[in-house]
């Protein structure tokens, strides 16, 4: 049986919708041609589905939440025919296969998030493996009740929930690695690095222009 992988994508900020294709690009050039992915984003920028080359383009659920808040649609019930799904933020590069990071069968059933690249103990919600459970769908009644006391949506996840699993507790080191490192950008990678987390300035079309690796990486699309 093949993943789902969803995406987030909200006008009006620093995103377009062809840093979704970017993302879609290489997920499926590092896949192969098995079992291959059903990628779908779900946008602001669209009243009805739409499907392209790899993708499908859905509208958000509740598009009025503005910012990182757009992430909250993640748990809402429009998606959970999706479940269980990976989900990645468009500022993420994909270097390689991300098969190894869909659990197996008897795991499917837990949350996986990211460690904080900077605060170890803190939960990032850049990556994350949104399981078919009650525990997701209390995510969201949760938030329904309570918008207004938090930061920012990962902050709202780990008050009501906690990651069952981290990412960087499960892959070699590096595999899944920051872009700045110590607030230093990456002009070089380690070599099992698959994923490559941008997580706020630069954006990935900002490194293009000094980085090299990035260079290469933004100009390849399907």
């Amino acid at each position: 049986m093949s993943a789902n992988i969803a995406l987030i994508h909200r006008t009006g900020g620093d995103f377009k919708i062809a840093d979704a294709y970017l993302l879609v690009s290489h997920i499926r050039k590092y896949w192969g041609s098995s079992d291959v992915p059903s990628i779908y984003c779900y946008s602001d920028s669209v009243d009805k589905e739409l499907k392209v080359v790899g993708l499908t383009i859905r509208p958000l659920p509740i598009p009025t939440w503005k910012g990182w808040w757009a992430k909250m649609n993640l748990f809402a019930p429009e998606l959970k025919e999706l479940r269980p799904f990976l989900y990645l933020d468009l500022d993420t590069a994909v270097l390689k296969s991300l098969k190894s990071l869909i659990p197996p069968e008897e795991q499917k059933d837990k949350f996986v998030g990211l460690r904080d690249f900077y605060r170890p103990n803190n939960f990032a919600s850049g990556m994350m493996w949104i399981p078919d459970t009650k525990v997701m769908d209390d995510v969201y009644l949760k938030w329904l009740k309570n918008k207004k006391r938090f930061r920012g949506d990962q902050n709202f996840i780990a008050s009501v929930t906690k990651a069952d699993i981290y990412w960087q507790d499960i892959c070699q080191p590096d595999y899944i690695t920051t872009f700045k490192p110590k607030g230093k950008w990456r002009t070089e990678l380690p070599a099992q690095s698959a994923v490559v987390c941008f997580h706020g300035e630069p954006r990935i079309p900002k490194a293009a222009q000094t980085v090299d690796w990035v260079k290469r990486y933004v100009s390849y699309e399907i």
